[in-house]
């Protein structure tokens, strides 16, 4: 039992790694508010964690805008826009911090973490909407 159940876990989770349009759109939604708050604390505190919610925040708020994937015919539009955005973001940001890192500006160990974390959830967002574009396209 506990076995399957590890499994099933695994595979959601790796679902959600890759992007996976019916993992994603299935348990990101439900998400937003615990990671809302977890934003919230985080500045609060003034500790680490705060980029990596917030990427979450954003990666659940792209999820619950696109969750009719499968029915609406027109979604391709906003996925590729929204794709579009997040890719530059997402270059932009690893361009930055590999500058920074080369340069010898080194921030604390923590915010590396962070920043390491939120760069792997943004490129898994970029997954998510460019496989939402393609399938949501074919619908047409």
């Amino acid at each position: 039992m506990v076995g399957v159940l590890t499994k099933r876990a695994w595979l959601e989770l790796q679902g959600l790694i890759q992007g996976e349009p019916q993992v994603v759109t299935s348990r990101l939604p439900l998400m937003m508010l615990p990671l809302f708050v977890g934003c919230f604390v985080c500045r609060q505190l003034d500790v680490p964690g705060i980029l990596t919610f917030f990427q979450l925040l954003a990666f659940s708020v792209s999820a619950t805008t696109l969750i009719d994937l499968d029915k609406e015919r027109g979604l391709w539009m906003l996925a590729g826009l929204l794709f579009l955005m997040w890719a530059g973001i997402s270059l932009s940001w690893v361009y930055g911090t590999t500058q920074d890192w080369l340069r010898g500006v080194a921030p604390a160990l923590t915010i590396k973490i962070d920043v390491t974390f939120s760069l792997l959830i943004m490129h898994s967002h970029v997954k998510f909407l460019w496989k939402v574009v393609v399938r949501n396209f074919a619908l047409r």
